[in-house]
């Protein structure tokens, strides 16, 4: 054990050749019998935080090797050691490290065998949820997220208490724990929602708590905004992505959201201050709802404020955007978009999907009451002239959308 802990040790050192020597030395010891046994000893003894993290990685990559060739007889002992070097870590990254060794033995129990139960680790997820020290709570939420990406099922049976956990956690006093728990449970939102859209078999029990899980969608949308408002735009790109996975899928899952999803989503879209793709992004969830749900989008009745704000990006060019897509061919692929995506082009796609797969009753009388607007606005400013151009790239988007 000393002499793995040495070579982990090694691996920060500045020297080259010496992390090259401890690495040809780690590759051997590591094809020993009892390389998880001292990996785990290691995690549970080492006074050197460097060495514990290096060791929780190096043990989750070994797992699979060993799982069946040399941990046939004692697994029980390795789930046990593990649950407990999770709640005696006092270090945050070396915890969070944890959480993904025991997540890579819950997918590997689950693909060894069909419902597969642990339910020695929801005692150790229950016990993390109540502890009064934020990062602990928080440490629940991320061992969720690795579940609910990896082995899904394993939550299934407990998902009652997974509900009113996540209903206390996404509204915790603690923003990392807020955070955690919004992923946690997009995780588990995307894995059944992907699995529908690839035409995968989901039972009964899944779609159910699936289901249940969208009704936390509002406390999500609540998490995303303060995200947002911090500046922590890749979180909410990562709600807007599930959203998008959720329109997709066969299952009703997000019908009952719209309410709250595409307002949030508009709201983003007109966000200036935000980087681009995290505005294209919510525009994809509305580009998902044209193709997948184009009635379920007209009956929303949101039609006409997606045509005001369309009409408000086409007219917040910077330049003669809006007046260069009247003039550039619908099916013009020869510019490959060497500056990147604009405001405008997203509110030409979205548009041109309306137009193609929205029903005539729901889009078109939306639309032409904004398109009259703004190209009846007589203000002679630079902002009126930009108000008639974005009527005049509107209708010419729809009627060759409508073709």
């Amino acid at each position: 054990m000393a002499e793995l802990e040495q070579l982990l040790a090694q691996l920060q050192t500045p020297d080259t050749q010496v992390i090259k020597n401890a690495e040809t030395q780690l590759k051997a010891v590591l094809k020993r019998p009892d390389a998880v046994s001292l990996l785990m000893t290691v995690l549970g003894s080492s006074g050197d935080e460097f060495v514990r993290q290096i060791a929780a990685v190096v043990l989750r990559s070994r797992l699979r090797g060993h799982w069946n060739k040399h941990l046939a007889g004692n697994r029980e002992d390795v789930k046990a050691g593990v649950l407990q070097l999770l709640g005696g870590e006092p270090v945050r990254l070396v915890r969070n490290s944890i959480a993904s060794v025991v997540a890579e033995i819950a997918r590997l129990m689950v693909a060894a065998e069909d419902g597969a139960q642990w339910p020695e680790l929801f005692g150790v997820l229950s016990a993390c949820h109540g502890a009064a020290i934020d990062e602990q709570r928080e440490c629940t939420y991320i061992l969720l997220t690795e579940l609910g990406n990896v082995s899904s099922e394993m939550l299934m049976p407990h998902h009652e208490t997974l509900l009113a956990m996540f209903n206390a956690s996404l509204a915790d006093a603690n923003a990392k724990v807020r955070t955690a728990a919004m992923h946690a449970v997009s995780a588990l939102l995307s894995y059944v929602a992907t699995n529908a859209a690839m035409g995968e078999e989901v039972n009964d029990d899944v779609t159910a708590v699936a289901m249940r899980f969208v009704s936390l969608v509002p406390a999500l949308l609540n998490v995303a905004g303060g995200c947002l408002q911090n500046g922590d735009e890749s979180e909410v790109c990562e709600v807007l992505e599930v959203f998008g996975t959720l329109v997709s899928t066969p299952l009703p899952l997000i019908n009952d959201q719209l309410g709250v999803v595409i307002p949030f989503v508009l709201e983003v879209m007109k966000a200036e201050m935000f980087e681009i793709q995290t505005r294209s992004a919510a525009a994809y969830v509305l580009n998902s709802l044209c193709q997948w749900k184009p009635k379920l989008l007209g009956r929303s009745g949101f039609v006409p404020k997606i045509m005001e704000v369309i009409a408000w990006l086409l007219a917040s060019s910077t330049g003669s955007v809006a007046g260069d897509i009247l003039t550039t061919p619908m099916d013009d692929d020869e510019d490959d978009g060497e500056d990147g995506e604009t405001g405008q082009g997203i509110a030409q796609s979205l548009l041109d999907m309306l137009a193609l797969n929205v029903p005539a009753a729901y889009m078109l009388e939306p639309c032409m009451a904004v398109v009259q607007g703004t190209l009846s606005n007589a203000d002679p400013s630079p902002s009126g002239a930009a108000q008639r151009k974005a009527g005049a790239c509107m209708l010419a988007v729809v009627c060759e959308g409508c073709q």
